[in-house]
């Protein structure tokens, strides 16, 4: 392709729309993707213009069509939002009327068209794209030098008409106008960073006057810059640019031409300068020493004041001079040379008006010098408060760079302020609000910005940001799908769509997702994370390694990739790999964010110990048992190791892990599944996929579900086979005692669970499934639990949002029936009766907050079986101050009178569950009854061990698999998922009595039920998988695609 196309176009994208973009490139579509996707748009809107039509009507029309679509390419994660301006004006500048209403509204200070003459114009690139309409456009550049034609019909700056059609004609390949695109900005960079540099910084006397050099030949005076310019231009040729034909040298010399008249008259006015000065000396001196003649003194005073005006002239053109080419360097992104101009325009002593100031900011903006720039916009507002409105656009994206988003949305209001329909305002303010989490405030001004202009891009990738936090998922995919129709090279705007796929629990989809951000940008890390992430919680951890070997090759030392990868070796069993990684990970750099460091360490203990023991029987596997107090608390907090030794433990012998691996891989090879073996991970699997929630935010984790599958299994076999001992004693007795009773079956509630809580436990290591009474002291007395938010500020929590209407009511009722709250400390906070009134008018939790004016929480009641007349205390329900707005959530910290009165009610409800199996009679007499009154004490078993919630993560997962496991055990087998929008637990937290619980989940669990006669004659789960490594062997070929 020919130059004439990338000169053409260059002059459409690269300058006229402003080199300004190119700061943001790196995290936002290449340079090449953006021609590419805004030269269709400004064609179609050419080719429907007649040549008939007023040539200012298409001009206007296609620049608001580029505006539409380029505006937002380099702010896509609201970096910056100002594009300074596009193309020129008629007359040389924009007037009020017809700025109003155009999307460039919002990036075309006034006062910046007024001084920069600089710019190149819209029409001969229109003629590039439709050369039928360059004839209707003439009138637009009949009075301006740029657009003026020579002798020979052949335009300064542009080619001609006709060149330009044939250009056109030959611009069929997108991708190769792309290229020659890029090799022309370079180019055009080059050599107007020498004219500016050459512009900025004059000649000396000595260097006009004195000797130049030109194509290896000697010039003197003022031939030297002429020399100058012939060697570039001979140069050029040699290095490829003569290629381009006798036009574009004539235009290049042309350009030449011009700069080195200014250059001299520059450095001619400076000589003259210098001569006067020194020449003022003189005769100053010669006059004091003839100590006489005033009125020629005065005469000499009045000549030099004239020259010294003439000099002042000579001053301040220079400093023009200089200022016009600090503000092309801007408009082309080189801020470097553009502030060392600015700089030496204040050793001149040039004044710092309003132009200087907002131009200088924008270069250190550029520069991402954001404290010198706000100083710089802030002097501009004081200076010029009436067109401070303009300003304030660079200012409000500075401060959003900054981080400091309620100045910038206070700026951007005063703009909307001034015209509610500014499409471009209203997006920047919409973007702010979201990157201040205050999304619910985002969602007007995104969608009066769609509406405004509804090919802008920004508002549609931003509504989908704020429609996911405001929990919108589906409304949120459609602004996503809208947006990367309109630009799919924008990276971000994947990743985003593809955590919304995930929160849907749209696995494919997110995936799809993630891989289109990578073919943007195959260096793109957070793709990789959230690729790596989205694999993980589905269980493929195979899959993990396989995606982040190609991650890890451009981003070796990221702590985070590495952290994955070690733990998906640790799942999968290899154990020397993972404890080499893990070791790794502790010698790189902190990055930052230490915990996934501190995490290293107890997953390389963690994995130190299951390599050792990687034969040993699964039915003694137990992390419970082996490490410390100090140890898993450290683990569960991801705190700093260092202070482990001190405190008692021992750390692991790491060298023997490398010797048990190498035996194990010897056997490794000889294990086949037999097909007994086969036929228990099938039912295990069948088990496990009724574990999973049919909710938004949960995707099928199939390792966790086989894992769970095969605990059910695992506790189903060892509580029927006490059952069967206990009941063919003879020592089943009605009023038994609950110790009577766990000594009778030897075994008690704690026992059952906590098979599955070691299933738990191998089925993801990376999970700290430990029980809570098993950490220290501190923090079992303070009481340790995790806190669940449902709403935080504006951002609804995906999963469990669901339940806050519920939440809420509860809370309004525990108000006013005790008329007090808990405060941060569990102090009492007695209500005032005019707190009372507020909250029994309240709403939403945001009212009840400004009742009680400070953070606080409730209990939800919990009534007692083992204790009739006792109401337990259940979660805390806590509404704490965030920014912005409020918290809401539950928290369930376990202390040990709290844990003391659940071990109570767990083994009164273990009793009730045997007593019920163990009661034959019944049995015979009344089998219905007799079921039922199994199936309920079960249920009411499992809804006080969702409010006790003893286990630091997995409490949830392990309350069904009981569940399951204990109805299993009675041939009883549940054929349905659970229903969809229902979470179990959290019908346990927020029912006050099991009795309604039992009553809420029975009535979709009872009908559920079938006869499951098969029970008894599943192969053992303990004998096909006897020790560690069966059981990791297993669970790591559950996923599958």
């Amino acid at each position: 392709m020919g130059v004439s196309v990338a000169t053409a176009a260059a002059s459409f994208i690269c300058l006229s729309l402003n080199l300004t973009l190119c700061h943001v490139y790196r995290e936002s579509p290449s340079l090449a993707d953006t021609v590419a996707s805004s030269v269709p748009v400004a064609r179609t809107v050419v080719a429907s213009a007649s040549p008939a039509e007023c040539g200012e009507r298409v001009f206007i029309r296609a620049k608001d069509a580029v505006a539409a679509t380029m505006r937002d390419y380099g702010s896509a994660a609201g970096r910056l939002s100002w594009l300074p301006v596009i193309g020129r004006a008629p007359s040389g500048e924009w007037n009020e009327q017809q700025l109003q209403g155009s999307p460039w509204r919002a990036t075309c200070p006034t006062p910046f068209l007024k001084t920069d003459t600089s710019l190149l114009a819209l029409p001969p690139a229109i003629a590039f794209l439709n050369p039928a309409a360059f004839t209707s456009l003439q009138s637009l550049t009949s009075g301006d030098e740029d657009y003026k034609e020579d002798g020979e019909g052949e335009s300064e700056v542009f080619p001609s008409p006709a060149e330009l059609a044939a250009a056109a004609a030959a611009a069929g390949n997108e991708a190769e106008l792309c290229i020659e695109i890029r090799r022309e900005r370079g180019r055009r960079a080059d050599r107007a960073s020498r004219r500016t540099s050459r512009q900025a910084v004059p000649p000396s006397r000595e260097g006009v006057a004195g000797r130049g050099r030109g194509g290896g030949r000697e010039g003197r005076g003022e031939t030297g810059s002429r020399g100058v310019a012939e060697g570039e231009r001979r140069r050029a040729e040699e290095s490829g640019e003569g290629r381009r034909g006798r036009r574009s040298r004539r235009w290049e010399d042309q350009e030449r031409e011009r700069e080195r008249k200014k250059q001299e008259e520059v450095s001619a006015g400076r000589q003259e300068r210098s001569e006067e000065r020194r020449k003022g000396r003189g005769e100053e001196r010669s006059q004091r020493g003839k100590g006489g003649g005033g009125a020629g003194v005065r005469e000499e005073g009045r000549g030099g004041g004239g020259r010294g005006r003439d000099g002042e002239k000579g001053q301040t053109a220079d400093i023009a001079s200089s200022l016009e080419a600090a503000m092309r360097l801007v408009q082309m992104g080189d801020p470097r040379n553009a502030l060392q101009i600015f700089t030496k325009l204040q050793e001149l002593g040039a004044e710092e008006t309003m132009v200087l100031l907002a131009w200088r900011g924008m270069a250190h903006a550029l520069a991402e010098q954001y404290d010198q720039a706000l100083s710089d916009f802030n002097k501009a507002i004081a200076q010029s408060p009436k067109a401070a409105s303009q300003i304030l656009r660079q200012r409000a994206s500075v401060l959003g760079i900054m981080g400091r988003h309620k100045e910038a949305i206070a700026d951007w209001t005063t703009v909307i302020n001034e015209d509610p329909k500014d499409a471009g305002a209203r997006q920047e303010r919409g973007a702010a609000y979201v990157n201040a989490n205050a999304y619910s405030d985002a969602l007007p001004d995104l969608y009066a910005a769609r509406e405004i202009a509804p090919k802008l891009f920004k508002p549609h990738l931003f509504l989908g940001l704020a429609l996911t936090a405001t929990g919108a998922p589906f409304e949120a995919v459609k602004s996503y799908e809208a947006a990367m129709a309109m630009n799919p090279g924008v990276k971000e705007g994947w990743t985003n769509w593809g955590q919304t796929m995930k929160e849907i629990a749209m696995f494919n989809e997110s995936e799809r997702c993630y891989k289109r951000a990578l073919e943007v940008d195959s260096s793109f890390l957070l793709a990789y994370k959230l690729w790596a992430k989205l694999r993980h919680s589905v269980g493929d951890h195979s899959g993990v390694i396989r995606l982040l070997q190609e991650g890890l090759k451009r981003h070796p030392s990221n702590v985070e990739l590495r952290y994955f990868e070690a733990s998906c070796y640790h799942a999968t069993g290899d154990f020397s790999q993972a404890v080499t990684l893990y070791d790794r990970i502790l010698s790189l750099q902190p990055s930052g964010d230490e915990r996934f460091q501190y995490l290293a360490f107890y997953q390389r203990e963690i994995a130190a110990h299951m390599a050792v023991n990687v034969n040993a029987p699964f039915s003694h596997f137990s992390l419970d048992d082996h490490f410390n107090r100090v140890f898993k608390e450290g683990w569960a907090n991801a705190q700093f190791p260092g202070q482990l030794p001190a405190r008692g433990y021992q750390m692991q012998d790491l060298q023997a892990v490398f010797r048990t691996q190498r035996r194990q891989h010897r056997r490794k090879g000889e294990r086949k599944f037999e097909a007994n073996r086969e036929a228990l991970l099938q039912k295990a699997d069948a088990i496990g996929r009724l574990v999973q929630y049919n909710t938004t935010g949960f995707l099928p984790n199939l390792r966790q579900q086989q894992a769970a599958g095969l605990a059910a299994l695992d506790i189903m076999q060892t509580v029927r086979k006490a059952w069967g001992e206990w009941m063919g004693r003879g020592q089943v007795a009605r009023g038994l005692s609950a110790e009577e009773v766990e000594e009778g079956v030897g075994v008690g509630w704690r026992d059952v669970y906590g098979i599955g809580v070691r299933w738990r436990q191998i089925a993801e290591p990376n999970d700290p499934i430990v029980w809570i009474d098993g950490l220290t002291r501190e923090a079992f007395e303070t009481g340790f639990g995790s806190v669940t938010p449902m709403v935080s500020g504006q951002t609804r929590n995906i999963r469990y949002s669901m339940n806050a209407d519920r939440a809420f009511k509860i809370v309004r009722q525990e108000m006013l029936h005790h008329g007090k709250v808990y405060g941060e400390m569990d102090e009492e906070i007695p209500l005032s009766q005019e707190a009372l009134r507020k909250v029994e008018r309240a709403t939403n939790f945001n009212q009840l907050w400004d009742a009680v004016q400070r953070g606080f929480f409730v209990f939800t009641p919990c009534k007692s079986t083992a204790f009739p007349d006792k109401v337990l205390n259940g979660t805390r329900l806590t509404i704490t101050a965030t920014d912005p707005g409020q918290e809401f959530a539950i928290r369930t910290p376990l202390t040990p009178n709290r844990w003391r009165d659940f071990d109570m009610e767990m083994g009164a409800a273990w009793k009730d569950v045997c007593l019920a199996v163990a009661h034959t009679s019944l049995r015979a007499s009344d089998p219905q009854a007799y079921r039922k009154a199994i199936q309920d004490n079960i249920l009411r078993m499992a809804y006080y061990w969702y409010n006790f919630m003893p286990l630091a993560r997995g409490t949830a997962m392990n309350g069904y698999v009981m569940t399951l496991s204990l109805l299993l055990a009675v041939d009883l087998q549940v054929s349905q998922p659970i229903p969809r929008g229902v979470q179990v637990d959290w019908e346990s937290i927020l029912c006050p009595s099991s009795d309604i619980f039992i009553k809420s989940v029975s009535s979709w669990l009872y009908p559920a039920l079938v006869e499951a006669p098969d029970a008894a004659s599943i192969p053992s789960v303990r004998e096909h998988f006897p020790t560690i490594g069966d059981v990791i062997e297993a669970l790591s070929s559950a996923f599958k695609e």
